[in-house]
């Protein structure tokens, strides 16, 4: 879980990152944007899915379900699309919440329990 938790703010991470290009590299700067540290907390819940949202076009799947969280209804995106759930079946959601600079604080859920995931390697050191 915690490889998917890593997976998940690095991820959000690289979506605001500005590449070397798009600041108009030069011979003398790096061709890597420098990582910032996002504050951000998460944590995992398992709770049942209340409906079922899927589409699919030309082989290419969506799927995303409704909770409940803190008497909330809230969508869980699947964002590789290949889990199969239906309504009543419980799963594992990341909710994690980031402070982003002059974005504001954001609140994302996102499954982990993604079915056909390779598993972690025991050898593996927590984080990485």
């Amino acid at each position: 879980m915690k490889k998917y938790l890593m997976i998940a703010i690095l991820t959000v991470a690289e979506m605001f990152m500005a590449s070397a290009a798009d600041e108009g590299a030069k011979a003398d700067k790096p061709a890597v944007a420098p990582v910032t540290q996002l504050p951000s907390t998460a944590e995992i819940m398992e709770t049942k899915i209340l409906k079922v949202y899927s589409a699919e076009s030309k082989g290419a799947r969506f799927r995303a379900y409704l909770i409940k969280w803190n008497d909330a209804e809230v969508i869980v995106n699947d964002i590789m699309g290949n889990s199969d759930r239906k309504e009543g079946d419980m799963i594992k959601v990341l909710v994690q919440r980031m402070e982003l600079p002059d974005r504001g604080n954001i609140l994302q859920f996102m499954l982990i329990d993604i079915p056909n995931a390779p598993a972690a390697k025991p050898d593996m050191p927590a984080g990485k």
